[in-house]
């Protein structure tokens, strides 16, 4: 029987590898629907590190004039496509290689192939990494790579699986709702609440 915690494990953003050619991990590391012998890796491949913070300034974000719903080009400057626009970050074709171990025992470490993102999904890719231990902490390294197989950015972070089905503890969350790009109050790094909600751990 699977054990499944209340909440997804948080986005993981650890060590930065320098490595400055595409493909990139702009969007991080994204661990989610862990259980006490499972997790799911989310990935996606971007063109550049970081957003593109200098791009072209979205209309109606201050006091729009069409419907909440209807984005698109009434968004765009125009003559303008989404890649011009400030915070872009866009996908780019390559492969993913996923490699984990239990923490502190890299000799431990298994690893995926090298495996392509979809175009289809934005770039991405999930990877199931099974057969873990309960009430464990285990390393990981993500590397990325071009179509031509040149090295990309890597990666590193940490997960850990649930207790069990036969074990519980108590634990604490916290949530966050209502969050748009109009809202963001500490620049490129998104709202200040991310911070208060770190120090609570």
């Amino acid at each position: 029987m699977k054990c499944y915690p209340v909440l997804f494990a948080l986005s993981l953003l650890a060590s930065i590898t320098a490595v400055y050619s595409q493909p990139f991990l702009g969007n991080g590391i994204k661990i989610g629907a862990t259980t006490n012998d499972s997790t799911i890796v989310w990935l996606r491949l971007t063109d550049r590190a970081e957003p593109k913070w200098d791009g072209l300034k979205w209309i109606g974000v201050e006091d729009r004039d069409f419907e909440e719903g209807e984005l698109g080009e009434k968004q765009f400057p125009n003559g303008a496509t989404i890649s011009d626009m400030e915070g872009s970050l866009m996908g780019m074709e390559g492969s993913i290689r996923v490699s984990w171990w239990p923490e502190g025992q890299q000799t431990k470490m298994r690893q995926t192939s090298w495996s392509p993102v979809d175009p289809k999904q934005d770039f991405t890719r999930q990877v199931l990494l099974d057969d873990l231990q309960p009430d464990h902490r285990y390393e990981m390294s993500v590397e990325s790579r071009s179509v031509e197989g040149k090295s990309g950015q890597s990666l590193s972070g940490s997960f850990k699986t649930a207790l069990g089905a036969n074990r519980s503890d108590s634990f604490r969350f916290v949530i966050s709702t209502c969050q748009s790009w109009k809202t963001r109050d500490k620049g490129t790094a998104g709202l200040q609440i991310y911070d208060h909600m770190l120090e609570l751990n």
